[in-house]
């Protein structure tokens, strides 16, 4: 799988010096809590920089522009998501574990929705993308590639599923992750709780691709 790079300093990342690297991850780190107390319509340059303690010219040495930053901000999150999943794939299925492999990336998938920086970067990325062709296809190649690991879970799994219903199930999976997680995290009071919803949700999954 290709990771995509879409934000404009991509290329340049890989000349940066390991002080340089650093700078950009503490740079993002603050850009993400920004992102989660203020929301996308006060996310601002100068907000950061401020928080970061470093000049609106020295965080524009690495992010010309907001948008630059809001990419970097998305691909930092779904790019290690992907990679995540894929690596379990290849060591599971090594290890012949094929029915554990989707419960992982089920209980992954509920875990980072635990986070209000990942949902803040994820859902107002999904706002920017009504407007922004380059968000829009992004969040478009996420999804593609999720879907596609999904699959190779769901068929290890179930090989008995076809390949329509594979493909159903997956789009079945991906939609109520997203909308799962908008609900209970509204709704979940306590840490029992919460372990409660998600043995039900992914129990509630693995009866659908059971069939």
């Amino acid at each position: 799988m290709n990771k995509r790079k879409l934000y404009s300093w991509g290329e340049a990342e890989k000349k940066l010096s390991r002080k340089g690297q650093k700078r950009i991850e503490a740079i993002l780190d603050t850009a993400r809590r920004v992102l989660t107390e203020s929301g996308l319509g006060d996310f601002s340059m100068n907000k950061v920089a401020a928080k970061s303690g470093i000049s609106l010219g020295n965080l524009q040495y690495y992010f010309p522009k907001k948008k630059d930053l809001l990419y970097a901000l998305l691909d930092s999150l779904l790019a290690p998501a992907a990679e995540h999943i894929q690596a379990a794939i290849s060591e599971q299925r090594g290890a012949g574990e094929d029915k554990q492999l989707l419960k992982d990336i089920l209980e992954y998938a509920f875990d980072s929705n635990k986070s209000d920086q990942n949902c803040a970067v994820v859902w107002n990325s999904t706002a920017m993308s009504l407007y922004d062709m380059e968000a829009r296809a992004m969040l478009n190649d996420w999804y593609v590639q999720f879907r596609q690991l999904v699959v190779q879970a769901v068929r290890l799994y179930n090989p008995k599923l076809s390949k329509k219903r594979i493909e159903s199930v997956t789009l079945f999976i991906t939609a109520t992750i997203e909308g799962h997680a908008m609900v209970w995290r509204y709704t979940v009071k306590n840490h029992n709780q919460l372990k409660r919803t998600k043995k039900e949700f992914i129990g509630h999954i693995l009866q659908v691709v059971e069939g």
